[in-house]
């Protein structure tokens, strides 16, 4: 190991998978109101019931934003059916307009830039979505395109003053549910670790984290491997194919004795969640996150989510991380 810390380190890989998203920017009156439209919009991320997920990416300062207000970048994702791209971005347009009309119109002095900047000049869209063309009925024959911030904008009358958002968005590849699993000695120092590591995320604004740390920890079901006492892998919706990850949970590392996966001085187990829009990207941020948690008394062991590749093909192994530059 090339230096102290890092044997918490286990020796194992992640696995995730590839997703479709729009990139947006959200501005306010005011930082903190920003900074609140763009929290409840990406609210509810849970992909397997809701359909999409979302996450902010970085705190925009007015000087970078069109409209000279403070802003927050976000995206939107849905994961990518491998049989039809052309299903995936209609998934993803609903799902994206959905949000928009209940977590963004409906507050004060809000506006909707798209958000290209977190990408490459050279990356190309997969495709463009037409604001007007979803939300038409929303204003009626009073909506209209202005040209405004040097760009062309959907205006909306609200009773509150006019909602405005770009009329051209865009939608890219990517990839969804790159992890760490994170064992704290107790809740109390995982609680106090989460807004120090959500300052560090922000510092890289092509990658947005899901959540913020995440306690369920999903298990996704595979018959052909399950290692749990069939008492405790029952489940009653054959649709739904998550639940808890009981070998990752501490009340239960009694119970399940030597099949547990949490070591005795254990007590808390938070799952990091990234989207992001290159591999390399990801293992980079990846690496951040290992190198801003090994030296924490607190953190006992940092392992990841793998899961036979039955989610996701993409994979990453946790010890390559280490040796970045």
């Amino acid at each position: 190991m090339p230096w102290k810390g890092y044997e918490k380190v286990e020796s194992t890989r992640m696995e995730f998978f590839s997703g479709i998203s729009s990139c947006l920017l959200i501005t306010g009156p005011s930082k903190n109101h920003a900074k609140q439209y763009a929290m409840e919009f990406c609210a509810q991320s849970s992909l397997p019931y809701v359909g999409s997920e979302a996450g902010i990416h970085s705190i925009i300062q007015p000087s970078e934003t069109p409209d000279h207000r403070w802003g927050v970048s976000c995206s939107v994702w849905v994961s990518l059916n491998s049989n039809s791209i052309e299903k995936t971005i209609v998934k993803l347009e609903k799902h994206l307009f959905r949000r928009i009309r209940s977590s963004i119109i409906p507050k004060l002095d809000v506006r909707v830039f798209g958000w290209d900047s977190i990408k490459k000049d050279n990356d190309i869209p997969l495709s463009a979505i037409k604001s007007s063309d979803f939300l038409s009925d929303f204003g009626g024959n009073y909506a209209k395109i202005l040209s405004k911030f040097n760009k062309k904008m959907y205006c909306i009358p609200c009773m509150a003053g006019d909602f405005l958002i770009e009329d051209i968005l865009h939608v890219y590849s990517g990839y969804m549910g790159a992890n760490l699993f994170i064992f704290f000695t107790s809740l109390q120092e995982a609680l106090e670790a989460e807004p120090l590591l959500k300052k560090l995320l922000l510092s890289y604004p092509s990658v947005c984290q899901i959540y913020g740390f995440a306690a369920s920890g999903t298990k996704f079901y595979s018959s052909d491997n399950n290692t749990l006492p069939d008492a405790l892998n029952n489940f009653k919706d054959p649709k739904n194919q998550i639940q808890s990850n009981f070998l990752y949970c501490p009340s239960l590392k009694y119970k399940l004795k030597s099949v547990s996966k949490v070591p005795a001085n254990v007590n808390c187990i938070p799952e990091v969640i990234l989207n992001g829009y290159s591999v390399e990207t990801l293992k980079m941020v990846l690496k951040s996150i290992i190198d801003f948690l090994v030296n924490n008394s607190a953190v006992i062991k940092i392992s990841a989510g793998y899961y036979n590749e039955k989610l996701g093909t993409f994979t990453i192994k946790l010890k390559d991380l280490i040796s970045l530059k």
